[in-house]
């Protein structure tokens, strides 16, 4: 927590790659929590290398912790790594702490790892509370919140967002990157 030493940092990260994961988590929390780490060119990957299998060990404890680390992309790299997990509870958990989130930023995170997540799958069921956190999100002051939350509802099998995909797609007026987005959701 309190070394000023990036060289000291790289070899706790890479020393935690040996430890049992559940010895992990306190040291994680201290180098996550580190804003000076996150213009570095090795050590936010490094961090990330320790953190990545934590998803297994303990979902919900690591997304609490993601959800405030000061390392860029960390959020959208767990939400990723907990949405390919099997099942149908961790999309269900992914869904209630993007409802739970207010800021927009984390929105946006979380709603990139689950798209990230979802590519390529198709017929994903869609999670339990999924609607009420689409409907909170699809009027979103943030383009890019509006655009993730509707790929993902396509994926779900969202009527809703089925339609405004559509919409968008057809809308000679729309933004290229955004018609382009949107055939991407369609497509995939």
């Amino acid at each position: 927590r309190k070394t000023e030493s990036p060289v000291v940092r790289r070899y706790i990260a890479s020393g935690l790659m040996r430890l049992r994961l559940e010895d992990r988590w306190a040291p994680l929390a201290a180098l996550l929590s580190n804003r000076v780490d996150a213009n570095d060119h090795n050590l936010p990957l490094l961090d990330w290398y320790a953190f990545e299998p934590m998803a297994t060990v303990d979902a919900a404890r690591a997304l609490h912790l993601a959800e405030f680390a000061k390392i860029p992309n960390i959020l959208t790299y767990t939400v990723r790594r907990i949405g390919a997990m099997e099942g149908e509870e961790p999309l269900e958990a992914l869904t209630a702490a993007l409802g739970d989130e207010q800021n927009q930023g984390r929105q946006e995170a979380i709603l990139r790892g689950m798209n990230d997540a979802l590519r390529g799958r198709r017929s994903v069921a869609m999670p339990d509370g999924w609607q009420g956190v689409e409907a909170k999100l699809f009027d979103s002051k943030d383009d890019g919140v509006r655009a993730l939350v509707r790929t993902a509802g396509v994926t779900f099998g969202s009527a809703k967002a089925l339609a405004a995909t559509k919409q968008t797609l057809v809308d000679a007026s729309a933004p290229v990157a955004d018609r382009q987005a949107a055939l991407d959701a369609l497509l995939n």
